[in-house]
């Protein structure tokens, strides 16, 4: 396994243990209070379909938490993503490349049981259109896999243009 996945991994297991001890209000640290909070704006304004407030704080995320000669890629972009969308961690199940329809979707937030939330289908574009990412959950039925789900569901499209530096967001529901 390349060490930038098994980095990856760390990381990630790194910030749920970190966010347990928030939710259990243990060694509370300020910083990680307001990335959860913003978290939870972010996942407030992607259910609300607010594409700009989408990009603005994946950007902030950016800004703050990755360094600009590791932001290159596509995983690079998943990566922001998932640090983002941390708060889902309560309501959703996280499934990365999920094989639906014709392909497999990048990320997919399935509601909880317990949870009142949409369905989040998210595909991640480098250097391409937000809109084409919507086009392709649309044709490649991602949708497909959450068949029994039976709720609503939000695709989100999100973009990096390495040229500009700038993320774009496009938000439809079904």
């Amino acid at each position: 396994m390349p060490d930038r996945i098994v980095d990856g991994l760390k990381a990630e297991l790194m910030i749920k243990a970190e966010f347990r001890k928030i939710l259990k209000g243990e060694n509370v640290n300020r910083r990680w209070l307001e990335t959860l909070r913003r978290s939870r704006k972010l996942l407030e304004e992607t259910i609300a379909g607010n594409g700009p407030a989408v990009v603005k704080a994946i950007e902030k995320i950016r800004e703050t938490q990755y360094a600009p000669t590791f932001y290159n890629n596509e995983q690079a972009l998943r990566y922001v993503i998932k640090f983002a969308y941390i708060a889902a961690i309560d309501q959703y199940l996280k499934v990365e490349e999920l094989p639906s329809g014709k392909g497999i979707a990048d990320v997919v937030y399935l509601p909880k049981r317990s949870s009142l939330l949409p369905a989040l289908v998210v595909e991640l574009k480098w250097d391409k259109s937000p809109g084409g990412a919507i086009r392709q959950i649309k044709d490649r039925n991602y949708p497909a896999a959450l068949e029994e789900y039976g709720g609503e569901i939000v695709m989100v499209g999100i973009q990096y243009n390495p040229k500009t530096k700038a993320h774009t967001c496009k938000i439809e529901r079904i």
